[in-house]
């Protein structure tokens, strides 16, 4: 995600990466990291989704999505299709 502009999302994708009109993404944030206890390596991070968004139009090397559920974005949160869901 590069720009929130109020409802409308600006995503770093466009036709070149196979986003069409009118699909449907989610929008996610990662939470804190997960930290094994017992040697203190770091496993990963959970994620929690924020809104849907449905593309509007799409340019060669960008999109623009409207948010239609949720809450505002920030720039840098994760976009991926409503389809795969949050990383637990």
């Amino acid at each position: 995600m590069i720009r929130v502009q109020g409802k409308l999302v600006y995503l770093n994708a466009g036709e070149e990466s196979s986003v069409s009109p009118g699909e449907t993404y989610g929008v996610y944030r990662s939470e804190e990291a997960l930290v094994d206890p017992a040697s203190g390596l770091e496993l990963g991070t959970s994620d929690r989704q924020l809104a849907t968004l449905k593309i509007t139009s799409v340019r060669p090397k960008y999109s623009v999505g409207e948010v239609v559920s949720g809450e505002t974005p920030k720039r840098n949160d994760i976009v991926r299709p409503q389809s795969s869901g949050e990383n637990p």
